[in-house]
């Protein structure tokens, strides 16, 4: 719930094919990301409360 109320979706990165790999630390503090930003910060939150995460990634995007 707090990354979809504190990050948002970078749609104009996207779809302008200019999305560019961030820390989940960038991520938070730019305000914004794509699939992996929300992934990494999920992740590195998961991490820090003392659980195990696995972040799996593809990098293959289909576009509508």
């Amino acid at each position: 719930m707090w990354c979809h109320l504190n990050i948002d979706y970078d749609v104009d990165a996207l779809f302008e094919n200019r999305v560019k790999s961030q820390t989940p630390d960038e991520t938070i503090r730019k305000g914004m990301g794509v699939c992996e930003g929300y992934a990494g910060v999920f992740a590195a939150i998961a991490v820090r409360a003392g659980l195990e995460c696995l972040v799996v990634g593809d990098r293959k995007s289909t576009r509508l």
